[in-house]
């Protein structure tokens, strides 16, 4: 049974006490019936509110102060445990400020022990018909390559992958075998059965090994970008126009090989499962074609960007290579999560996951079997389709 978005007491006067003690105005004298708090659905790693003033007289008293902010409450439903932040809590809220600061991002408007107060951005939520032309595409290139061309001081090596994969993936393999509730029949047995048999442990080891060979770059990467992490300004009605768009959700962000976003990106190019349950076969995916023009938009931008660009590796036909790369790494993150769950369950409360509008977000992202299975057998496809194009590389 999916748990209720209920807002409980205890986070009410949480929020309304950090609120209060941060934020400056009308804020300091605000009562719980002064504020509307909303929880928003969609949020996995934690919980999220929009805060507005309500009240009436202490509208009419706001100077320079937000009107409506969001706050930040860590601590996810979905997981069984807490999971551990990627680059520890004053790293991620050093990404957070940074990128706030650099327009690409909301700002953060303050912190506090379990969570923060981050500016609340006016937008425009588009269905998803209202986002399939290429100006999207020109747009998020160019927001890509600004991301890609940040210098961070935080951690180089590639935390993303060695967490998910090295730690939550293979650490699974490490697990005794256990008795569970969990039973499938029919398809979803057969499904479940080639997932439980995929050779996890060799697969990784040979995408390490592979990345090296085929130089793919590493930069600093959103780790979770696409659409529904894409916020289009209110004020701007025009979904091409990058000042008009902002980023959310960077809460994955690391430094990794600059190929996974491409590959996560393309991924979800024109279909989320948050659009509701589709067949995979007819999902629409972006051809080569395609690819080559958004690359080279992108390509366009870093050469501005990016005091290191090098036109050895900073060309259409290397980042040709990388994105097929690591769309393997992409499907693979999806799918391990159904892993062995019948012998050795993971962290993660697949019922839990919250109630909220109809194809709100994850609507279809944890729930059964099919969508894993068809990124698993996504991934074998372009494994096929990667070593045929791309073989020879491996052997140079």
């Amino acid at each position: 049974m999916k748990i209720p978005l209920i807002l409980t007491d205890e986070d009410r006067q949480k929020i309304l006490s950090e609120c209060q003690d941060i934020l400056t105005g009308v804020w300091t004298s605000a009562t719980l019936e002064d504020i509307d708090i909303t929880m928003c659905p969609g949020g996995i790693a934690n919980r999220i509110y929009i805060v507005k003033i309500k009240s009436l007289e202490l509208l009419k008293k706001i100077k320079n102060e937000p009107k409506t902010v969001i706050v930040r409450l860590f601590g996810s439903i979905l997981f069984k445990v807490n999971i551990p932040k990627l680059l520890g809590s004053p790293g991620e809220l050093l990404v957070f400020t940074l990128i706030g600061e650099r327009g690409l991002g909301p700002k953060l408007l303050g912190n506090f022990e379990g969570g923060r107060i981050e500016e609340f951005i006016e937008n425009i939520r588009y269905r998803p018909e209202e986002l399939l032309g290429f100006e999207v595409d020109e747009m998020i290139a160019k927001k890509m390559a600004r991301i890609h061309s940040l210098e961070l001081p935080i951690s180089k090596k590639l935390v993303f992958l060695d967490t998910c994969f090295d730690i939550w993936v293979k650490g699974r393999f490490l697990q005794e075998d256990v008795e569970t509730d969990i039973v499938y029949t029919g398809e979803e047995l057969k499904m479940a059965d080639e997932i439980d048999e995929f050779d996890y442990l060799g697969t990784i080891d040979w995408l390490k090994s592979t990345a090296k060979k085929i130089k793919a770059r590493k930069t600093f990467c959103h780790n979770d970008l696409h659409l529904q992490n894409v916020l289009f300004k209110a004020n701007s009605n025009n979904t091409s126009n990058e000042d008009g768009t902002t980023l959310i959700d960077m809460e994955l962000s690391t430094y990794n090989y600059r190929g996974y976003d491409f590959s996560y990106y393309f991924n979800f190019r024109f279909y989320h499962p948050a659009h509701g349950k589709k067949n995979w076969d007819q999902v629409k995916y972006p051809d080569e074609e395609h690819k080559r023009k958004f690359f080279q938009i992108y390509l366009n931008a870093l050469e501005e960007l990016d005091p290191n660009f090098d036109p050895s590796i900073d060309n259409v036909e290397q980042l040709l290579v990388e994105e097929k790369f690591m769309s393997m790494y992409t499907h693979l993150f999806i799918f391990s999560w159904r892993a062995l769950e019948r012998k050795r369950p993971s962290d993660v409360n697949w019922s839990s996951l919250p109630e909220g509008p109809p194809g709100g977000e994850h609507s279809e992202f944890y729930t059964g079997l099919d969508y894993s299975y068809s990124r698993y057998v996504r991934f074998q496809k372009d494994k096929k389709e990667f070593l045929e194009k791309y073989g020879h590389l491996l052997d140079a």
